[in-house]
């Protein structure tokens, strides 16, 4: 308990559970004023696309405004809440990119296996952007510090 100076949070709800639960323990773990950055997917309105949730592994992403909630609930004052999504957009269209163009230059074809993973993969990428898209689907970064604790 309040060991730690920083804590990393990278999708953490990404096979759900309760942000207040992981927020506290991670509350609970950090120094007074420790730091958090939390980096994940959110959504305006419950993700219902069973393609996708099956595709990427998860259950429908948490509110967007539940997070946020949460933090303040387990103790910390959020200094940043920015949305990543255009920048994660972009690097995922020039990752598939750079991926195509380096298998245009192998010798020989994938194996059906491995053309059907890339398949499924790219399927998974390609829903995720659309409903990023659509405004559905968020990735926010929140900064946030631990309050001090009472003496």
């Amino acid at each position: 308990p309040a060991y730690h100076q920083h804590a990393l949070l990278l999708e953490p709800f990404r096979h759900g559970g309760a942000p207040e639960r992981l927020l506290r323990a991670t509350a609970s773990a950090l120094r007074d004023n420790g730091e958090v950055v939390l980096l994940d997917l959110v959504a305006r309105e419950p993700i219902t696309e069973a393609r996708w949730l099956k595709l990427e592994d998860r259950l429908s992403p948490p509110g967007e405004t539940v997070m946020t909630r949460a933090l303040e609930k387990s103790g910390f004052r959020v200094h940043v809440v920015e949305d990543a999504g255009a920048r994660h957009q972009r690097s995922a269209l020039l990752g598939w990119a750079a991926l195509l163009e380096a298998l245009r230059h192998e010798p020989e074809r994938p194996t059906p296996q491995a053309a059907i993973a890339l398949v499924t993969e790219a399927e998974a990428w390609l829903l995720r952007l659309r409903l990023m898209q659509q405004g559905r689907l968020r990735l926010l970064r929140w900064h946030a510090t631990m309050m001090r604790r009472p003496s």
